[in-house]
């Protein structure tokens, strides 16, 4: 019993260091992608602007769309709403859609939403 005692928190003791040099790598290897960045958030607001002027809405997040590093930008011009995605390595503009607010709101709802079944998926529960 005793040995088995051992071997069991040997195997939690080895499992704790292996998710902890998981999540050190993972943080590590996000730190060094980010490093090679050369287009910051400003100048990914600004090279939007040039092309399509009018108001930033929110802030532009860093997305990874297909293993390229990404900004997404959105300009609100008139009454047009623009979702600009600039390469975040080259400062080229990528893609461009003309988008609503209310679609763009349930979008953001679709993926958290989407978020949340997959943590549920994790967690081995399931949503009916």
């Amino acid at each position: 019993m005793t040995k088995l005692i051992r071997m069991l928190g040997l195997a939690i003791l080895l499992s704790a260091f292996l998710v902890v040099w998981v999540c050190y790598a993972a943080k590590m290897s996000n730190d060094k992608t980010q490093q090679n960045l050369k287009i910051t958030t400003n100048q990914a607001n600004t090279i939007v602007l040039k092309d399509f002027p009018g108001q930033i809405q929110g802030k532009a997040d860093l997305e990874n769309e297909e293993g390229k590093w990404e900004y997404r930008v959105m300009v609100k011009s008139d009454k047009t709403l623009w979702e600009v995605m600039v390469n975040a390595s080259s400062g080229k503009i990528e893609k461009v859609e003309n988008t609503t607010i209310s679609k763009e709101e349930e979008h953001s709802y679709k993926d958290k939403d989407k978020d949340n079944d997959d943590d549920n998926d994790k967690d081995g529960e399931e949503n009916d």
